[in-house]
């Protein structure tokens, strides 16, 4: 499984062209901005995900308690990120 690192250098590196003109502190924030993007769109599917849990839940067993989506998935997504600098 490709790290979101690897994935934002891929992503860089796709018209290398275009990318030996951009000087190197440009290219950093392309790769900064891409694992920004990463890290929103995750986070938004750890949101959802949740809440279709949660759904399902209530559905079933009506005893889930009131979940804080946003908290959980912002704990999911640092968690993420620190995971893949680690490897």
């Amino acid at each position: 499984m490709k790290t979101p690192e690897k994935m934002a250098e891929e992503y860089c590196n796709q018209d290398k062209v275009a990318c030996d003109a951009i000087n190197h502190a440009a290219e950093y924030l392309v790769k900064d901005a891409f694992l920004a993007g990463y890290k929103a769109g995750f986070e938004i599917g750890c949101i959802k995900g949740s809440m279709a849990m949660q759904s399902s839940l209530d559905e079933d067993y009506r005893l889930t308690p009131i979940i804080d989506h946003q908290k959980l998935a912002r704990r999911m997504t640092k968690k993420e990120m620190k995971d893949e600098q680690d490897t």
